[in-house]
């Protein structure tokens, strides 16, 4: 969120805490955001809106914990590190119609070199490790079909998918019946293989930007964390300080 934003999701927070009768202090407001930064400030709007629907968490005021379990409901299913790698192996099957997405895509690149050396466990690590990193940065992942050449298997697949809450009902009614294979899709069919399906040069610049990206993100979430506790030391000093000022016109 930019600071515009960040106002906002303030405003939010303390009018939804304002209609169960209480107020916020200035370090709950800043817990709340520090917790709610991954989000966009529609998102926190909206997961708030939920919690104030709900017929049975909404009797109670919310904590951060409650917008975000409301948020998580309206997002696709996500698959875990394991499960994308499983996909990713299965990329270089050409008749299989395969579920991708952009997360795959940035840990594939991740791994690939390690992959192209023949260590397919060292690759494995990687690729978990990247898919993580990414997953929790709070980069959109953009789901895709890459539909194989084996008709049969297509439609199968993808309400397969659909019930386990990967792709949208209305994405799978485009996919059906199936168009030809997308330049995405193709693009990392073989990605195992060491051919076609390696990341175009400038995908291979946007991940390198992006990893980049990530890294300085981490970098100013540190820097600001660290702010904030030295914020919070320097008014918890001055707190002591007047406390044993009066103490001492006290006595």
């Amino acid at each position: 969120m930019d600071n515009h934003e960040v106002v906002a999701a303030v405003t939010a927070v303390r009018n939804c805490w304002a209609m169960y009768g209480h107020s916020m202090t200035d370090l709950q407001v800043e817990a709340w955001i520090d917790v709610l930064q991954p989000y966009s400030l529609a998102q926190i709007k909206q997961g708030i809106a939920d919690h104030l629907a709900d017929g049975d968490g909404g009797r109670f005021k919310p904590m951060p914990a409650h917008v975000i379990a409301m948020i998580n409901k309206r997002q696709p299913q996500r698959m875990t590190a394991d499960e994308a790698w499983g996909i990713a192996c299965r990329q270089n099957n050409e008749r299989a119609t395969v579920l991708s997405c952009t997360w795959i895509d940035y840990a594939m690149h991740a791994c690939q070199a390690i992959l192209d050396n023949g260590d397919e466990v060292g690759a494995r690590r990687c690729f978990i490790e990247a898919f993580n990193r990414i997953a929790a940065s709070g980069e959109p992942n953009k789901m895709r079909v890459s539909l194989g050449h084996d008709p049969a298997e297509r439609a199968e697949f993808i309400n397969a998918q659909v019930a386990a809450g990967y792709i949208t009902a209305d994405h799978a009614a485009i996919l059906l019946p199936a168009p030809a294979p997308t330049q995405a899709g193709v693009a990392i069919a073989g990605l195992l293989t060491g051919a076609a399906g390696k990341p175009s040069p400038d995908n291979r610049a946007r991940f390198r930007e992006l990893a980049e990206a990530l890294a300085a993100k981490a970098k100013a979430e540190d820097d600001e964390k660290r702010k904030q506790l030295e914020q919070f030391a320097a008014r918890k000093e001055q707190a002591t300080s007047a406390i044993e000022a009066m103490q001492a016109g006290a006595a």
